[in-house]
């Protein structure tokens, strides 16, 4: 099952997707529900890719 996350506080949530407001909820929902599969999606490339190491670190540490 494919859960899309939008993690934002201003803009409209897209349709399709589950929303969490900011960081701390952003973890309440991965420990809640998980995470397998991610794209981060944003126009900052240095954020992009901190955000990426995040998870993956986040990966390695549920397993």
């Amino acid at each position: 099952m494919t859960i899309n996350l939008y993690l934002y506080d201003l803009r409209p949530t897209p349709e399709g997707f589950e929303r969490v407001y900011d960081y701390e909820e952003f973890v309440a929902f991965i420990l809640k529900n998980g995470l397998s599969e991610f794209t981060v999606h944003s126009q900052n490339p240095a954020g992009k890719e901190n955000i990426e190491t995040l998870l993956n670190n986040l990966k390695k540490f549920q397993s």
